[in-house]
């Protein structure tokens, strides 16, 4: 979901309040792919969190990077799917950019 959130310009932010229910480390995985924040905040503390996520300015949109690599060299421990050129170039999609 973060990918697709990310390639449709979507910034996804989480604000968990501690002592509360949820599963952090697979709701971040989302945040993470689409630029966003993941916060653990105190109930009392909720306000300025919220107002912090949302001033965000976003700079830049789909941003993708991609690295191409001499073809000699192979990127390795990587996923096919961000790989081509017979594995020698690299693009990952990161989403969202903020100040």
């Amino acid at each position: 979901m973060g990918k697709l959130a990310a390639k449709s310009g979507i910034t996804v932010n989480l604000i968990a309040v501690m002592g509360a229910e949820c599963n952090i480390q697979e709701l971040s995985k989302m945040c993470e792919a689409s630029g966003g924040l993941v916060e653990n905040v105190e109930p009392s503390q909720l306000k300025e969190s919220m107002t912090k996520a949302l001033s965000q300015k976003i700079i830049a949109s789909c941003v993708e990077l991609k690295i191409n690599l001499n073809p000699y060299f192979k990127f390795r421990n990587e996923a096919d799917k961000d790989l081509s050129n017979d594995k020698s170039t690299l693009i990952r999609l990161i989403g969202n950019q903020t100040n």
